[in-house]
C-alpha cells in the first residue's frame, strides 16, 4: 500500500459556533505520550525544522506548539497546532502544520479544527500553510513552494494551503 493515501479526518472537527482561548501550558488532563516508529520520525523532523526556523528568524513571532482550549457544539476540547506564526507586517496569524508526507491529513486538520479555533481565539481569520518532507504522488505541484518565504507569502492569498517542501537539511 506504499504511495497511496486514504482520506483521514481530524480526530475532531469544529461543529457549530466556536469559542476559544490560548492556554499558557499543556492542560493537566492531557497525558504526555512517548511516540514510537513513524510518529517518532515525524517528531524528529518537526524538531529539526523548528530549530532551523528559530536560527533563521530568532526574534520573530514563532509560537511553537501552543495549546488552545475551545468549546463548540460537541463541548470542550483542546488542540495543539505545530506552529503559529504572527506576521506583524500583515497583522495576521499563519498556522503551520508539519508532516512527513500526508498533506491531505494536514489540510483536513487545518480546515476542520485549527483555522476555526484560532479564528475564534484571536478574532481574526488566520492563514494556513503545510510543510512536508516527502512529496506524495498526486500532489498538485502548483501548491508546492521551494522556500519558506514563498510558501508563507502564498498563505495569505491562496486556498488550499500552500505547501513548502523541506528535506530537513540545509538553509531555510
Amino acid at each position: 500500500m506504499t504511495g497511496t493515501f486514504r482520506y483521514t479526518k481530524p480526530k475532531r472537527i469544529i461543529v457549530g459556533k466556536c469559542t476559544a482561548q490560548r492556554l499558557a501550558m499543556r492542560p493537566k488532563c492531557i497525558p504526555v505520550g512517548r511516540p514510537r516508529g513513524i510518529k517518532a520520525a515525524g517528531i524528529r523532523y518537526e524538531k529539526t525544522l523548528l530549530k532551523a526556523l528559530l536560527l533563521r528568524f530568532p526574534k520573530s513571532g514563532l509560537d511553537i506548539s501552543p495549546w488552545y482550549e475551545y468549546w463548540d457544539a460537541n463541548g470542550r476540547g483542546y488542540c495543539q497546532p505545530d506552529l503559529v506564526v504572527y506576521d506583524v507586517q500583515h497583522d495576521r496569524y499563519v498556522i503551520v502544520e508539519i508532516k512527513l508526507t500526508n498533506y491531505v491529513q494536514a489540510d483536513n486538520t487545518l480546515n476542520g479544527l485549527y483555522v476555526p479555533v484560532l479564528a475564534a481565539a484571536h478574532d481574526t481569520v488566520p492563514a494556513a500553510m503545510i510543510i512536508v518532507r516527502h512529496l506524495s504522488p498526486g500532489i498538485n505541484l502548483s501548491r508546492v513552494h521551494d522556500t519558506f518565504s514563498a510558501a508563507f507569502c502564498a498563505s495569505f492569498t491562496s486556498s488550499p494551503a500552500p505547501i513548502w517542501h523541506y528535506l530537513g537539511k540545509g538553509p531555510i
